[in-house]
């Protein structure tokens, strides 16, 4: 019988993302709680585990619930860290080029960090709709899901990602209105589409321009590179002779 422990999938912040993790400890508890029917019963399992990165060897706490009325094929457990799930601010968000849009993601990534996350996946919605009003010319084209069609029309957007940001939009909404928590899992995934979209129209086309700024053209000799001739002293005219 092996000595070594468990291991299992788990939040990593120093690795950052899911990593193998080692159960260095873990204790598990059952509250069973009776129902009309006195044959019946339902039950809800809280289990701790002291986890150990096998990467980086950081210690986390990771609580798991499960309820007994789940479906395992559909339903996942509650899972939450402490520390809390972290997402490093991206070193290119200063590169964004508006001020606002910049604080705006910078608060997100706070409110991430402390476990706040309703006030993240409102702030997610106000990032995402101070960067269509900056695409669309600073115009204002009303509810959320008109922006989308003119971003769309725009050719901003494919008709396949509208539906996407149109998701990420309702979980923002029902966090604002109805104080939705959405999993810890689900803030994390509308983290990255949001951040390959704002990386994309924001920072790469300036990238770009400069690259191309920086490229000599294949017709034109580069500014930094002297000519053959320049290098052996001699001149167009002396070719001639």
């Amino acid at each position: 019988m092996s000595d070594k422990p468990a291991k299992v999938q788990a939040n990593c912040n120093t690795c950052g993302g899911a990593r193998s993790a080692f159960i260095q400890a873990e204790h598990s508890v059952t509250k069973t709680q009776a129902t009309s029917d006195p044959e019946y019963s339902v039950w809800y399992e809280t289990t701790i585990s002291i986890l150990e990165c096998a990467g980086c060897g950081n210690v986390s706490v990771r609580r798991r619930g499960w309820f007994s009325e789940n479906d395992p094929e559909y339903d996942s457990p509650d899972i939450s860290y402490w520390p809390p799930r972290q997402r490093s601010l991206p070193d290119w968000h200063s590169d964004l080029g508006d001020d606002n849009l910049q604080k705006a993601m910078k608060e997100v990534y706070v409110a991430v960090s402390q476990g706040m996350v309703i006030l993240a996946s409102i702030g997610v919605r106000t990032l995402l709709d101070r960067a269509f009003y900056l695409l669309l010319d600073e115009e204002d084209h009303g509810a959320f899901a008109k922006k989308l069609c003119v971003m769309v029309q725009k050719g901003l957007l494919l008709e396949s990602e509208k539906d996407i940001f149109q998701s990420i939009a309702s979980v923002g909404d029902a966090a604002t209105h109805r104080a939705y928590v959405p999993p810890q899992e689900t803030l994390v995934e509308i983290l990255t589409a949001v951040e390959s979209f704002l990386h994309q129209k924001f920072v790469l086309p300036e990238k770009a321009r400069r690259i191309k700024e920086e490229t000599p053209d294949k017709d034109k000799p580069s500014k930094d590179k002297p000519r053959v001739l320049e290098v052996l002293g001699l001149s167009e005219e002396d070719l001639k002779k």
